[in-house]
């Protein structure tokens, strides 16, 4: 073989070679991509040529507890309109718009030239293409079922041009105002429940969007006839409340007239079950609708203040000084001591409300007289600060309720660095310390549940799917015992016949209440708060209630503006509930 054959041969074989190498090189390559990349591309291909639609899930609807609807989501028609349609109409017929103008204004009984404006609008002088019609107030228009008729006809006629409809969920509070502040709202452009219930029950009242996935034209628009993936959206769940609606209404009606009648700056209403903890009302003002939330001057008005704004709650406060001490048996009701009308502690004065001296008095004469002395006689000579503040603490001071609600207050309790003998006294009768109205009431509840301090909870069931879940009644600790709850009771009976709260007695009733008067800056009327916190009938408590009024002016006095209302409103429950009279009641 010749050297130029063999020379040939090796370039052959080498050739060969590279082919080879370059074939399992390739060979590789597309194993890698069609095995190894398969998911990826597919799912590659599949974003090119399919597309996802998100299927909002419906809101669940929320309930009263008789029942009564108070919100729903729906679906209306918004009216939109583009001003450019209507401006070639115009130009092909002078006068189109003048006329489209005329007949919406009719129908939808706004101003035309509110409307003319709407119509015309622009944008860098040139007219949009796009527009919500709104009322006077910025809020969108809904057409009704009339309406949509109507102008449907003269669309189809050739009578107007440049108007359309644009279906949207909106969130519908039945009632308007009613418990605005308990309920909160849903914002409107991101359908996220805000403040209230809606906030708190966000995740369970909003459910899980759907996913409808469908294979698309170059446009983007789903294909009849193509592949198409339904996940389908599972509905919100409804709330049924432990609100009674008739309740809640009434005690927003009387609140109004008593603020109205005393010249205050808003006040606050809260009835509880003190069995189960369960709120049958919850009313503040001032307050706002959530179906035009956005019209509220000030986000302040959002914010419940019965669970998130702190006040000195005065001497509504002594029953649980009072109940700290017959529990530890440092004292019993016919405890007397010597009221001089003044205690002087770390060399300040500190006087009884009305300046007067009682001389010799028993506790429950404290109570009666609302002896801010007598207070400070039982937390300086008899519970010393360990013991008053371990109570406040069992009662619940210083620490959130718990209530399914947000923005929920813990109060301001002095921390044990800052609790001087100064401090003690004035905590003992009320001041110098902050609570929410809940608090308050919550620990009523507790002496009129024989000592139990129960969970507060406004949502009594969920029902998702056809199941339902029921929520509370959840104890939480035995605050007092029983035997001490019932002495405390009696104490406040007879303290009410004859003392400060003697305006909130119904005839027939043993009623156990106490006022409380505290004003924050001293001799500042227009910071007090007038107050009376109570339970009826006093021998099988059905409802706890407590009763605030801000800043009352020119009579501050809790027995004189709150105790009415107290009075007024238990009266109501009283008949309402259809609750027998004490057998044992002997009130005026």
């Amino acid at each position: 073989m010749t050297d130029e054959l063999r020379r040939a041969r090796r370039r052959q074989t080498f050739l060969l070679v590279l082919i080879v190498c370059c074939f399992l090189g390739a060979s590789a390559k597309l194993a890698y991509w069609q095995l190894g990349q398969h998911q990826m591309l597919t799912a590659r291909a599949d974003q090119e040529h399919q597309r996802p639609f998100n299927v909002p899930a419906g809101r669940g609807s929320i309930y009263a507890a008789n029942g009564q609807l108070l919100a729903l989501t729906r679906t209306e028609e918004a009216i939109v309109a583009n001003p450019e349609v209507i401006d070639q109409a115009n130009t092909a017929d002078p006068g189109a718009r003048d006329q489209a103008i005329a007949r919406l204004a009719a129908l939808l009984n706004l101003p035309a030239d509110l409307l003319g404006d709407e119509l015309t609008q622009s944008q860098g002088g040139h007219l949009v293409s796009f527009t919500y019609l709104q009322d006077g107030d910025g809020n969108r228009i809904y057409a009704s079922d009339a309406q949509q008729k109507q102008i449907t006809t003269w669309l189809q006629n050739d009578q107007l041009w440049g108007i359309g409809f644009l279906p949207e969920s909106r969130r519908v509070y039945i009632d308007g105002d009613l418990a605005a502040q308990l309920l909160g709202f849903v914002q409107q452009d991101t359908g996220v429940g805000q403040y209230g219930l809606e906030a708190y029950y966000d995740a369970l009242l909003a459910g899980k969007p759907g996913k409808f996935i469908a294979e698309t034209d170059v446009d983007g628009n789903p294909l009849v006839n193509g592949d198409q993936t339904w996940q389908p959206p599972v509905n919100g769940a409804d709330l049924t409340l432990t609100i009674d609606a008739n309740i809640q209404w009434t005690a927003e009606q009387m609140l109004h007239e008593a603020i109205v009648q005393h010249q205050a700056d808003g006040g606050s209403v809260i009835i509880v079950n003190p069995k189960t903890g369960a709120v049958l009302a919850m009313a503040s003002e001032p307050r706002f609708d959530p179906n035009h939330y956005g019209d509220t001057p000030s986000y302040n008005l959002f914010v419940n203040p019965a669970v998130s704004n702190i006040y000195d709650p005065g001497s509504t406060i002594k029953a649980v000084t009072m109940a700290a001490a017959l529990d530890l048996g440092l004292i019993t009701p016919d405890t007397a001591f010597d009221d001089t009308g003044v205690y002087d502690v770390q060399g300040i004065p500190l006087h009884n409300w009305d300046n007067l001296a009682y001389g010799q008095e028993t506790m429950t004469q404290v109570l009666q007289h609302s002896s801010n002395v007598g207070a400070i006689w039982v937390a300086l000579q008899r519970l010393h600060a360990d013991n008053f503040y371990r109570y406040l603490d069992r009662f619940g001071f210083g620490a959130t309720t718990g209530v399914d609600l947000p923005t929920e207050s813990a109060g301001l309790v002095p921390q044990e660095d800052e609790r001087t003998d100064l401090t003690l006294a004035e905590n003992s009768f009320g001041e110098s310390i902050g609570v929410t109205p809940l608090q308050i009431v919550m620990a009523y509840a507790a002496l009129a549940n024989g000592g139990l301090l129960m969970r507060p909870y406004a949502v009594a069931s969920a029902t998702e799917g056809g199941h339902t879940s029921t929520f509370g009644p959840h104890p939480i600790r035995q605050v007092i015992s029983p035997a001490t709850a019932q002495t405390i009771t009696k104490m406040l009976v007879d303290s009410t016949v004859d003392g400060e709260a003697q305006l909130a007695l119904v005839p027939g009733y043993q009623i156990a209440a106490k006022t409380g008067t505290s004003t924050p800056l001293d001799d500042q009327n227009s910071s007090t708060y007038a107050s009376v916190a109570g339970y009826a009938p006093a021998s099988n408590p059905q409802f706890v209630m407590l009763v605030k009024i801000d800043h009352p002016q020119p009579v501050t006095l809790g027995g004189l503006v709150a105790a009415p209302l107290w009075h007024d409103l238990a009266s109501w429950l009283l008949r309402y509930y259809r609750i027998p009279p004490d057998a044992a009641g002997t009130n005026p």
